[in-house]
This record gives C-alpha cells, sequence and structure tokens, in this order.
C-alpha cells in the first residue's frame, strides 16, 4: 500500500564502514516501517571486516521494521542477493527500480550510505570487487532511478524529495549540481564523517 513517504536506503558496506552500517540499520529499527512510512533497505557485506549480526556476507534487501534489540538485525529479508558489486551503478539502478513500484510513496527519500571523495573521487567503494563510482556515473544512476519513479506515479516531471549522502566529502557545489535535477532537497556532508548518524 502507499505511504505518505518512502526511504530507500542504499548502504553499499563492503568496506571498512561494514560495523557503521550495521550500527544504521539498528538505529533504522528503532523507528521501522509503519502507517506513514516505508523504510526499504539495501545493504552489502563481506566477511572480512565484521562478525556481528552471525557474520552474514552478500548482499540483501530488508522491509525496515521496529524492533527493541540494538545488536542483531531483526527485519525480514526480501531478498538475499549474494555477492554482487555494489559499488556498480547498476546496482543502484537495480535496488531503485525494484523497490519504486514495490513500495509507492507520496514522496520519496533516496539515502546513500558509503565512502566519499566529492567530485575527484565520487562515491560508494566495494571493496571486495576493487569498485567505485564516479560522480558522472552516480549522476546516471540517480538518473535511471528517477526516469523509474517517473513510471511508477506517472508524473513526467517527478523527481526524488529527498536525496541524502552519508558519505564524507560530498558537500561541494559539483556534486550538488550533478544531482539537482532529479531531488528537491539534497543533504550532504561537507568535510569527514568521524561518528555514525541515524538517518
Amino acid at each position: 500500500p502507499r505511504r505518505p513517504w518512502t526511504v530507500l536506503s542504499y548502504a553499499a558496506m563492503s568496506n571498512n564502514l561494514e560495523d557503521s552500517g550495521l550500527e544504521q540499520m539498528n538505529a533504522m529499527e528503532k523507528v521501522g516501517s509503519g502507517p506513514s512510512m516505508h523504510i526499504v533497505r539495501q545493504m552489502s557485506r563481506s566477511r572480512s571486516e565484521s562478525r556481528d549480526d552471525r557474520n552474514w556476507a552478500g548482499s540483501r534487501r530488508f522491509y525496515v521494521t521496529k524492533d527493541g534489540n540494538p545488536d542483531r538485525i531483526v527485519s525480514p529479508i526480501l531478498a538475499n542477493l549474494g555477492d554482487i558489486d555494489s559499488g556498480r551503478p547498476q546496482s543502484l539502478v537495480d535496488f531503485c527500480t525494484w523497490a519504486i513500484p514495490l513500495f509507492p510513496g507520496d514522496r520519496t527519500w533516496l539515502a546513500l550510505e558509503n565512502h566519499g571523495g566529492g567530485p575527484l573521487w565520487g562515491y560508494g567503494s566495494d571493496d571486495a570487487h576493487g569498485t567505485h563510482q564516479t560522480l558522472s556515473e552516480l549522476g546516471t544512476a540517480v538518473k535511471q532511478a528517477v526516469e523509474a519513479l517517473r513510471r511508477q506515479t506517472g508524473r513526467p516531471g517527478a523527481r526524488f524529495d529527498v536525496i541524502s549522502l552519508h558519505a564524507c566529502m560530498m558537500g561541494t557545489l559539483e556534486v550538488v549540481y550533478e544531482l539537482r535535477p532529479y531531488a528537491r532537497v539534497i543533504l550532504v556532508l561537507v568535510g569527514v564523517l568521524l561518528t555514525s548518524l541515524a538517518l
């Protein structure tokens, strides 16, 4: 069913941010989906960084639900994708084009979590595959995600209501310029992220 908000959380954590990704997931579970909001999350991780939460590896899609356990993910798994390259732009596109028609919202928030390096390096490293997205590739992936949103809503001018980049050094004019056609509001970090922040 349609909700007032849909949050699409793409957490490519097959790197040294894996613990942060697990903390973020548990923080989201403090709120969870409900009558006002769908929260759908794709998270990738490897076995080399953290043994928490049963040390599962690969990429999974979750429907984030509320629970009181701060140390374990209990949200239902919607898809177990196995070992995919979360640093490829197409992996982000695939997540968005899958989730948007299944979890419609009056407003849609795309939340991106990973390493960031601004316009010179880009976004989203997958250490297991040695990949990341350039800023141009990220812009193209988000454009394709917006096209899926436009198909779902039937509105040619639809765009994300919010895009947030929970990644270092993405608060530059170049990043905002690249993403500005695809969002009403863009939330970015200007400097280096030193702490884990809830969505």
